[in-house]
């Protein structure tokens, strides 16, 4: 038989070709299912068996309580542990581990037993301190995930009692300690001591996603921590009808004041993110407050782009941009920036966080202008409101490369309501009509109701410069 590549990996003589089939047909697989012929070749040989485990554990591991888990298959921690035993040179291959709780379909497991069951993923002996799984010593990258429905809530309560709750508490604290943890992902596990994640001098990229923090006792020590951090993004999403958020709803502190111990810092990413039935929430609904305020004259001097969705009073992020006799540049470097324009209190306070930014890149303005609902004369007066996207996009005329409009609409809203963010987007863009570069423009414009002419035809001809248009 001839192969089309006869490419080695890891020293094995059989081509890549075919042991690719032989890892998705063990990835895909259910235990019952699998190729007998196969399992028996793992069986006979050792060196087969260690060169199928390892190109598993290259993409992850799943440490948690889930039994099917992307991109770890039917790899679970007691397999792990097995794994690890038969072949210790594999605690070389993994890098990335996750950390999940059960899915849809471990539910009627949990049920049943009215707890995680042991058996079904391993037991909580696995998190002794001289446990294989707490001595991986090319962790770079850690993934906290759990599963919540309306039937099961699975948000991990860190400082809880619960295995999953030990567990959590025992990786994460080993790993912050270990110094190989460069990028960290956590989502809906509420109590989270930040301080103590924050300490990892390794950490390059932190994202939290539906979190809450236990408060600063006495604020936070005044050293350096994180120090060598580039990404931070904390992001929130609120639906009623979670049982996840139903849980926190009390007024979550996010660490915005870290960002003071963070001289590095590129990336900054602060957004909640509605369900469809609040696609257009009130800026005020969403509470960011930081628990201790930056003051000036603190200088980001590394700082490249600011990713916000509700953050309505730019002072909660940095009071220096209400200043408006502010001498003190407090974003020098900035270059790319993302915000919503939902109503004219929105845009005029990102005006004033706009007064103290030099020049801009790229630009990307989402939800413009919040639509009028049928039955709602009560927001005729938002439209009366400038929403100003002259005034956001002219001082970047000269600097301005890619530039994105967002502005959807919902089939509840009236038709009428289109004209108005319509108009001020082609405003917007006649305001660099001049001495512009643009090369990239984004117009996304959402609208899920029969029309019978086109309700936008915006005139680009003055700008020379663009080279990709994407509606």
């Amino acid at each position: 038989m001839k192969f089309a590549s006869q490419s080695m990996y890891s020293g094995c003589s059989l081509p890549v070709e075919i042991l690719i089939f032989i890892f998705n047909e063990v990835k895909g697989s259910t235990h019952d299912a699998y190729d007998k012929n196969l399992q028996a070749c793992r069986q006979v040989c050792k060196r087969f068996d260690e060169i199928i485990l390892s190109m598993f554990f290259r993409r992850g591991v799943d440490l948690g309580y889930r039994c099917q888990s992307p991109p770890c298959g039917n790899i679970n921690r007691d397999t792990i542990l097995k794994a690890l035993n038969r072949h210790p040179c594999l605690v070389n291959h993994i890098r990335h581990i996750f950390f999940r709780s059960p899915d849809s379909n471990d539910i009627n497991a949990v049920r049943r037993s009215n707890s995680l069951n042991p058996s079904l993923c391993g037991t909580i002996e696995a998190w002794q301190d001289n446990s294989p799984l707490l001595h991986l010593p090319n962790v770079d990258t850690m993934t906290v995930e759990t599963f919540s429905s309306c039937n099961l809530n699975q948000a991990i309560n860190y400082t809880g009692p619960e295995p999953i709750s030990t567990g959590l508490r025992a990786f994460l604290q080993h790993y912050l300690r270990a110094g190989t943890l460069t990028t960290l992902s956590i989502s809906n596990v509420y109590d989270m001591p930040i301080l103590d994640v924050l300490s990892s001098s390794s950490l390059l990229n932190i994202s939290f996603l539906d979190c809450t923090f236990l408060d600063f006792a006495g604020g936070p020590a005044q050293s350096p921590m994180a120090d060598n951090l580039s990404i931070l993004s904390i992001r929130r999403t609120r639906d009623p009808d979670s049982l996840s958020v139903r849980r926190t709803q009390v007024p979550a502190l996010f660490p915005m004041v870290a960002l003071t111990f963070m001289p590095k810092i590129e990336v900054v990413e602060i957004r909640s993110i509605p369900k469809t039935q609040l696609e257009f929430p009130y800026p005020d609904d969403f509470d960011f407050d930081p628990p201790v305020p930056l003051t000036p004259p603190h200088v980001f001097h590394n700082l490249l782009e600011i990713k916000t969705y509700n953050v309505n009073d730019w002072c909660k992020f940095c009071p220096v941009v209400e200043d408006q006799d502010a001498y003190v540049t407090p974003f020098p470097k900035l270059q790319k920036m993302s915000f919503c324009v939902m109503m004219g209190e929105q845009a005029q306070a990102n005006l004033r966080f706009l007064k103290h930014v030099q020049s801009l890149k790229e630009l990307f303005l989402y939800r413009i202008a919040m639509p009028q609902l049928y039955g709602s004369p009560e927001l005729d007066d938002d439209y009366s409101t400038d929403l100003q996207l002259s005034a956001h996009l002219a001082p970047y005329a000269k600097t301005l490369e890619v530039l994105s409009l967002d502005w959807a609409n919902n089939q509840n809203f009236k038709a009428s309501s289109f004209g108005y963010p319509l108009n001020q987007i082609n405003l917007g863009l006649e305001s660099i009509a001049g001495d512009n570069v643009l090369e990239t423009l984004n117009l996304s414009m959402g609208i899920r109701i029969p029309c019978i002419s086109a309700p936008f035809r915006p005139d680009l001809t003055h700008l020379s410069h663009l080279t990709e248009i994407l509606c």
